[in-house]
This record gives structure tokens, sequence and C-alpha cells, in this order.
């Protein structure tokens, strides 16, 4: 009975011609696929092309981030906290008086604007009418002082009120929180909502 001999692994690479190189970099898309996580056949053009911009993703400007992102995702997230330029945001803030009172003074708020952020429209919605002396006024500022909508008087009625014109636009020069200012009378019951709708500006 004869001897049967078969070709050594190494060996039967090297007739093929594909012996493994040293210092061979990975593909990351042969491995997934050896891996079972994803078959080769669904990586097309634009899956292949993603995967080596994450890989080697640099912002082209490192300047125009305020902390420059070192991943695709990083950038993606700035981007959503700050809002693309050109492109509208609309954020909300409330004034309650069971929450922030009513006394004559200037009060700060939950929400705030970053800076070089033009407002173009605010809708007053009076959710609670306002109570107090008459003549009482509540007026929502930017961190700077600058008032963007038009004083809401005591009483007030409920339901929106749309401001797009003067005094806007205006531009805030320092982000922070917005503020209401309650002067001539205080108030003793209300409940306001704010909606800002603005561009980020550079």
């Amino acid at each position: 009975m004869g001897l049967l001999l078969f070709p050594h692994p190494k060996n039967h690479h090297q007739n093929e011609g594909t012996q493994p190189m040293a210092n061979t970099p990975i593909n990351p898309i042969t491995e997934a696929s050896k891996a079972g996580l994803y078959p080769a056949r669904r990586f097309g053009k634009r899956e292949r092309k993603m995967v080596q911009s994450l890989e080697n993703y640099t912002p082209a400007t490192p300047s125009s981030w305020a902390v420059q992102p070192t991943t695709i995702q990083g950038a993606m997230d700035q981007l959503a906290a700050q809002g693309s330029g050109g492109l509208a945001k609309t954020v909300s803030v409330t004034w309650d008086f069971s929450v922030n009172g009513g006394a004559i003074s200037t009060i700060p708020l939950a929400t705030s604007l970053p800076a070089k952020a033009i407002i173009t429209e605010v809708t007053t919605d009076v959710l609670t009418a306002t109570t107090g002396t008459s003549g009482g006024t509540i007026t929502l500022q930017t961190a700077d002082s600058v008032s963007i909508s038009g004083a809401s008087t005591t009483p007030a009625s409920t339901g929106p009120t749309l401001l797009n014109g003067s005094p806007l636009p205006i531009k805030t020069a320092t982000s922070g929180a917005m503020q209401v200012v309650i002067a001539t009378h205080a108030l003793t019951a209300g409940k306001i909502t704010w909606f800002i709708r603005y561009v980020q500006s550079a």
C-alpha cells in the first residue's frame, strides 16, 4: 500500500502565489467579513469609502471648530449641538410665576442662546394670563440684555402672538441664558413660553 502525501498548507499558499506577507495592513472590511459580522457582498462602493473616511478623517480647517474633532461622529455631534450655519433652529423658554416669581427684577431663565445667533422671529404664547397691578410689564431679553419680545402688559390675555419685525432681527454678541425683565409693577401670577427662531452666524 503506497503512502499518500498531502501538500502542506504553507506550500499550498505558495503554489497559488498568495503567501501572506509580514506587516500587511489589515483591511477592516475583509476582516469584518471573515468574522461574519458583515458579509462582503453588502459593502458597496459608498460603504467602503465611508470606512476609509472614518479611519483617516482630519478636519480641513482646524480653526473652524471650537474643539477640533478627530472623527466624523465627533464633527456631527458638534454640528448638531451648535446648529449648521444657515439652517434655522427654534428653541423655547418659559417664565412661570410659580417657579420664577414675579418681583420687579431681571430673572435668568433655563434656556441659553449661542453667541452670533441671528434671531429672526419670536412667538409669545401666554399659557396663563399675567395678573398684578395694571401696567406691569414682562419682557424677554438675551444674555446681552437686548429685548427680543414686545413687553407683555398686565393684565394679558392667553394665546400666541408673533413678532417678526422691529426690533428683530437681532444678533447676539455673547452666549448665555435668556432672561425676563419685570418692570413698573410686580406680577402675581402668569406663565409665558417664547419660541425663538434663529440662524447661527459666523
